[in-house]
């Protein structure tokens, strides 16, 4: 298993204004090596609130399934586990959205950085050549202006 970092993910996290915000981008590697392999894509700020999820994959081989959502730990970086979407198909723009009370991005107090780290992980289909995820993360902040 090998963990990759999309370049939307250096970037800090972005707590702009209370209210609904995004980061998206797009990641891009030649090979990718195994089922179980993480791709960390973009960090979240401590507080964000779920609101949708857009992305899609495509590879030069015939089947590989992605499962997104926020990674548990990484470099710097902590947040409690959830997946948005499971296993989902390449070559197909997976959505999801929360309506209601969605869970918060929640990093320990310790935590020096205090984000969490929306992530993409090989679930299924075998080694691949020439990766490609986009994606697009919305969130809402309701805490004071930053």
């Amino acid at each position: 298993m090998a963990t990759y970092t999309a370049s939307a993910f250096n970037a800090q996290p972005k707590a702009l204004h209370r209210g609904v915000q995004a980061i998206s981008g797009t990641f891009r590697v030649a090979t990718l090596s195994s089922l179980g392999d993480v791709i960390f894509l973009a960090k979240l700020p401590h507080g964000a609130r779920f609101v949708a999820i857009e992305c899609d994959h495509s590879t030069n081989s015939s089947a590989l399934g992605l499962s997104y959502g926020l990674a548990s730990g990484g470099p710097g970086g902590s947040a409690t586990h959830s997946l948005y979407i499971a296993n989902g198909a390449q070559a197909t723009i997976l959505r999801k959205t929360v309506i209601g009370n969605p869970p918060d991005v929640s990093c320990s107090d310790l935590d020096p950085n205090r984000f969490g780290i929306l992530s993409a992980k090989v679930d299924s289909g075998t080694m691949t050549t020439s990766l490609v995820i986009n994606f697009n993360y919305s969130y809402r902040l309701d805490g004071p202006e930053v």
